[in-house]
């Protein structure tokens, strides 16, 4: 991952500025997956991406979330290009049952892990 990104992506985290949201990289209350707020970072600098929403109740199938690039749970391509990320779903060593295993951001935040350890797991492992 590009160190500047990874470190702006985990300053952001750990802000306060965002609200977690689960199962939505934006939900219709503006809040947010960490892997959104990346999202949110990446429009900053101006990636091109289009972003549409919040949906109307399961229109075309993304229930009330807003639309990056034609998805609302995983990175774009164009993020995942930009961050210098190998996934839409880059994978952090996360602790289950007394082992360190590779797991998944977005199920990580979905499992409701606090951005502010989801920031640390990011500076640790990508």
């Amino acid at each position: 991952m590009n160190p500047k990104i990874k470190a702006e992506w985990v300053a952001a985290l750990r802000s306060g500025q965002y609200q977690q949201s689960e199962g939505a990289l934006r939900d219709a209350n503006d809040k947010y997956c960490c892997l959104g707020v990346l999202c949110e970072i990446a429009r900053k600098h101006e990636v091109d991406l289009i972003v549409t929403g919040p949906h109307d109740d399961y229109e075309d199938g993304f229930s009330n979330n807003w639309v990056y690039d034609g998805t609302d749970e995983l990175l774009p391509d164009a993020v995942v290009e930009w961050a210098e990320l190998d996934s839409d779903n880059p994978e952090v060593q996360v602790g289950v049952d007394g082992e360190r295993v590779w797991e998944g951001l977005a199920n990580v935040n979905d499992r409701g892990t606090p951005f502010p350890a989801i920031a640390e797991m990011i500076d640790n492992s990508l």
